[in-house]
């Protein structure tokens, strides 16, 4: 899945997400899932390669290209979260979180975690103090998982997000490949 469009990095995060992701699903119970929003708001279309009926609406979910994914992430999620400028470990980790909670979440959480005032928007401050946080990545993740805790579809979803945290753990910990 190499790609000279885009750094090394990306390319190794997005075929880690494309891992967690999977294919195509159309679950009704899950919000992602409907052109709305919210369950029974919109048409239910469904997720495929973590692009979601919810973020795009307008596009043809179930018949979406990996390519026309990988281009979505990267100019919706990588550039915004600044993945090139953070150590790949925290990219890596900010990058999922970013695609299953959005991108403004994942900046929160990640600014939580890091102890920056949480504006939604990774700046200087945010990299300044991942750079100077041995434990940021360990931080992110208890962050992140007490977020997915408090959220009332937990119940229904949580052991999947759970796992999906070791996941993203352990691939953020093995780097690039």
């Amino acid at each position: 899945m190499a790609d000279n469009r885009y750094s090394k990095e990306f390319n190794k995060a997005f075929e880690n997400i494309i891992g967690v992701e999977g294919g195509f699903t159309k679950d009704p119970e899950d919000n992602g899932n409907w052109t709305g929003g919210k369950k029974g708001i919109g048409k239910l279309v469904g997720t495929k390669y973590g692009v979601s009926a919810a973020s795009y609406p307008s596009l043809d979910i179930e018949n979406i290209s990996i390519e026309d994914a990988k281009t979505v992430y990267h100019k919706a999620y990588w550039i915004p979260i600044k993945g090139d400028s953070l150590p790949f470990h925290i990219a890596n980790a900010v990058f999922d979180c970013a695609i299953n909670s959005g991108i403004s979440t994942s900046s929160k959480l990640l600014q939580r975690s890091v102890g920056v005032t949480e504006d939604g928007i990774v700046g200087e401050a945010t990299l300044n103090a991942i750079r100077n946080n041995d434990n940021a990545l360990t931080s992110f993740m208890t962050t992140r998982a007490m977020f997915y805790a408090r959220l009332a579809k937990f119940e229904l979803y949580g052991k999947g997000w759970m796992k999906r945290l070791f996941i993203v753990h352990k691939q953020s910990l093995l780097g690039i490949a």
